[in-house]
């Protein structure tokens, strides 16, 4: 099976990343920061191009796109057209970094150029998360639950809005996104309804992943992204991203930056020693956020009697890690 860029949540998840940055609609552009130096050489690139630089903005109708976007260099802004917010995530543009121009096999297609190569193509109203929405020279992503991220210059910028906010005609899936767990995503209390985690589901936390809910946006410490086991206890779908509620850490983390892990049985006891460290905690489940219990030294002997993620299970609710034993 041809190995997918990235699955249709984390899709997704970076085109809200860009739709709740600094951005601007510009014709052309893929996620480079606003320079002086890309406007003049968007506006110079055609004829085509030049008109609509020169257009009047529908956002500011007193200033043309150029004057109004010339206006935004130097405060940080990156700027996207439809098609090109898709492409520029293909081609590794996120929030806060430009990507290379026409990589990792995505190619520069106009939109609905982009559309037509879509498969499983079907009606709006059908649509999946992650899927692309076409109306005529212009697309969107459908993330679910009526929603979309789209760059349109009638809002100037990317970002989020209604399914009915623009006559789309159809819907369909890009090549390189993996679609796999993502039908009919987006309950809005759990996922149940075709989400790939659920309520109950053991699950560990991506390195680099940052928070949801109210602490949104803050780095999830690198202590919790090291194998660390936790429970799902809720789900829920927040401005078009899903969201677990991690009951030992009672935070919300977005699901994409979840895997699932499951409590392996080892099939006979698996005798241990304690190494690579002076003394080792016991704790009463698999993760640093569980209460301490004991602590043994180096050179103790356990047995493993069963395991969850990086974590070994040494008696009734005592849990090491597993980097400590050898």
């Amino acid at each position: 099976m041809e190995k997918k860029l990235m699955t249709a949540q984390e899709f997704i998840e970076i085109a809200l990343e860009i739709a709740e940055s600094d951005t601007a609609y510009a014709k052309g552009c893929w996620g480079q920061e606003l320079t002086q130096k890309l406007l003049d050489a968007k506006r110079g690139q055609s004829a085509s191009m030049k008109t609509w630089y020169n257009a009047k903005s529908k956002v500011e109708p007193e200033l043309t796109n150029y004057q109004r976007l010339s206006g935004l260099v130097g405060t940080g802004c990156r700027a996207y057209d439809c098609v090109c917010l898709i492409k520029g995530i293909g081609w590794g543009s996120r929030a806060n970094k430009t990507g290379t121009y026409a990589s990792h096999g995505v190619a520069d297609v106009t939109a609905d150029t982009l559309y037509k190569a879509t498969c499983d193509q079907t009606t709006p109203d059908k649509a999946i998360p992650g899927m692309v929405l076409h109306a005529s020279n212009h697309v969107g992503i459908y993330i679910g639950e009526g929603k979309v991220v789209e760059a349109a210059p009638s809002i100037g910028k990317v970002g989020v809005t209604d399914i009915s906010y623009q006559r789309w005609t159809g819907a369909g899936k890009l090549a390189w996104i993996d679609y796999d767990n993502c039908a009919g995503a987006t309950s809005g209390s759990s996922a149940s309804s075709g989400a790939a985690l659920d309520e109950g589901d053991l699950v560990t936390i991506r390195k680099g992943a940052k928070y949801g809910g109210a602490a949104k946006g803050k780095a999830v410490p690198v202590k919790y992204t090291d194998g660390d086991v936790f429970t799902i206890s809720k789900i829920q779908t927040n401005n078009g991203r899903m969201e677990a509620l991690l009951k030992e850490l009672t935070s919300w983390v977005p699901v994409s930056s979840l895997m699932l892990v499951e409590a392996t049985p080892t099939p006979t006891t698996e005798k241990r020693t304690v190494g690579n460290c002076s003394y080792l905690n016991v704790r009463s489940g698999p993760g640093t956020s569980y209460k301490i219990v004991k602590v043994l030294k180096a050179g103790a002997a356990v047995e493993v009697q069963e395991t969850s993620g990086s974590w070994a299970r040494i008696g009734t609710d005592q849990w090491v890690s597993g980097k400590y034993l050898r």
